[in-house]
């Protein structure tokens, strides 16, 4: 039996900062997932200056990997005008390099027990129970699970999801075709239009390789996705028109990592002695680089909260899960994520219709309220 203050159920990104962001502070702290590593998958890989600090507020921004120094100045192209923007505290990362870094940088006194969690019974002191057939009690669990939903789904809550509020993402590493280093620390190419829904793509540094990410809302089903995963360079030369006079002949030097990813939301989640935070709770659209800060956010809050007021209580009760999905940080970063989704594809070079834009407008107040976001 452990008897904790503190379970985190999932050692990912949101996980990790949290357990980083409350440990040291006489808790008893622990974090549960099955795997002993983090695998290469294709998650967030740029951290935004705000990121930054909050990392830095967390002791985390230093277990980043690769630690390179700033990407700094980069050039942003929409097909007609080349700008040069300072991004002043911006990195590129490897995900699971970062979140395996932060593993291995634990306390000694906040252990990971490798396990998965078959079920949680609320309370007072919440029960859960592991595959393993041990058993954790605690006063507050959290669960950092990423896109994982049935440990939500058991305790009653489900999610709210829309048809057509999708996204596809595609990373991957290039280099010249000559050799040399790209001219350039840091490119981004916006269409104008946004035809054939695809966003922008961004190209950055990652250590001494650059990265590619493309952002577009198309279907995993589109006749244009096997294109860009077999003929890739190829491919983006002819979305992209003039890319490769920025870039130079480039070439592939890595595989093609696909992810997609669907909006959703959670409901009926005020339960005692629970709370979900980061993609557990709700997704983010790729494309706006905002994943990073709900899940920051998210840790910022709850740890604020309990290292504050609930530290002496003897419970974490329903009340106290309302304040922390009502805090006006936490509820202002959601609804900014929610309005991402609704609106990634009319941007200021929209072609748009006015109607359309009003469609979408009074689509997203109906579905979400302010009233109700919590």
């Amino acid at each position: 039996m452990h008897d904790l203050d503190i379970a985190i159920i999932g050692a990912g990104f949101a996980g990790l900062n949290l357990a980083h962001a409350v440990a040291g502070h006489g808790l008893r702290i622990a974090v549960v997932d099955k795997q002993t590593a983090c695998p290469d998958i294709f998650r967030a890989e740029k951290i935004e200056p705000a990121q930054a600090e909050l990392m830095r507020e967390h002791g985390t921004l230093n277990m980043r990997s690769p630690r390179c120094k700033p990407v700094g100045k980069t050039l942003s192209f929409d097909g007609s005008r080349l700008v040069e923007c300072d991004t002043v505290e911006q990195y590129g990362i490897s995900y699971a390099d970062t979140v395996n870094s932060m593993r291995a940088k634990l306390p000694p006194d906040v252990p990971v027990i490798h396990a998965a969690a078959s079920e949680i019974r609320p309370g007072d002191r919440s029960t859960i129970l592991l595959d393993s057939g041990e058993t954790i009690r605690a006063k507050l669990v959290v669960i950092a699970t990423g896109d994982a939903n049935q440990l939500c789904k058991s305790l009653g809550m489900r999610r709210v999801t829309k048809s057509g509020l999708t996204s596809l993402s595609f990373g991957f590493y290039i280099a010249r075709q000559d050799g040399s280093d790209f001219e350039f620390n840091g490119f981004n190419y916006f269409l104008a239009d946004n035809p054939d829904k695809i966003h922008y793509l961004t190209i950055f540094p990652i250590g001494a390789r650059m990265r590619v990410n493309l952002f577009t809302r198309l279907s995993p089903r589109s006749g244009i996705v096997p294109r860009l995963r077999t003929n890739t360079v190829e491919t983006i030369g002819e979305l992209f028109p003039n890319l490769l006079a920025y870039t130079g002949a480039i070439e592939l030097d890595s595989q093609v990592q696909v992810v997609s990813t669907a909006y959703y939301r959670l409901r009926n989640h005020h339960v005692p002695g629970v709370i979900v935070i980061g993609d557990a709770f709700q997704s983010v659209s790729p494309a706006t680089g905002s994943g990073l800060s709900k899940v920051l956010t998210d840790v910022s809050v709850l740890s604020n909260l309990y290292r504050g007021k609930w530290k002496n209580m003897q419970a974490v009760g329903v009340e106290e899960v309302k304040a922390f999905y009502r805090h006006q940080t936490k509820a202002v970063c959601d609804r900014q994520s929610l309005k991402s989704w609704y609106y990634s594809d009319f941007g200021p070079n929209s072609t748009r219709s006015l109607l359309g834009r009003l469609q979408r407008r009074l689509d997203f107040s109906l579905q979400f309220p302010a009233s109700t976001q919590t």
